[in-house]
């Protein structure tokens, strides 16, 4: 009868979620383990793409965002990347609420060796004919060279937003939770 207790005890839910969810203090822990967590680094090329169709859906509201002269057009296109980094900001804010995990404030470390590396090497082998600043930070990219912008440099930028969205709220529960 007790070994029967004991087992149940064992392996109830409550038990098994403090074993793989609790601290060494026994307190449960609300980050979860897994591979799961690995998708804070993926979650900021999402925030990527949703920020590129939040601008074109302003420059299909707002023809004049088309422009680079416009307030709306500098802001919504390269070097800016306005709508990037909010949608950046606000799914690292709610990936971390769904997901806590510390690897979500290392979600700008992918896009960011990549960024770096491919900096790297434009300067090596073609900043004889166009600025490497230009290509991957100012507004005066020409031609294709935009394109690296809106593949590495917008990425960039919405991760470390992502990281910064997920501090956030890491720092909001953490605050909560020393008022309760």
């Amino acid at each position: 009868m007790e070994s029967a207790r004991l087992r149940e005890r064992l392996f109830s839910t409550v038990n098994l979620h403090n074993v793989y969810f609790s601290d060494v203090t026994n307190r449960p822990s609300p980050e979860k383990p897994g591979l799961f967590a690995l998708l804070h680094f993926g979650v900021p090329y999402i925030a990527s793409i949703v920020g590129f169709l939040v601008s074109l859906l302003i420059v299909a509201i707002f023809p004049a965002a088309r422009e680079a002269s416009t307030l709306i057009g500098r802001l919504t296109s390269e070097p800016f990347w306005l709508p990037e980094i909010m949608a950046g900001l606000f799914l690292g804010w709610f990936a971390y609420k769904t997901l806590p995990s510390k690897i979500a404030f290392m979600a700008w470390l992918i896009p960011g060796l990549l960024l770096l590396w491919s900096a790297w090497s434009w300067q090596r082998n073609f900043a004889m004919w166009d600025s490497t600043w230009d290509t991957y930070f100012g507004s005066h990219c020409a031609g294709s060279e935009c394109i690296y912008q809106l593949f590495l440099t917008a990425p960039f930028y919405s991760s470390v937003f992502y990281s910064i969205g997920a501090l956030s709220n890491h720092l909001e529960q953490k605050k909560l939770g020393s008022t309760q």
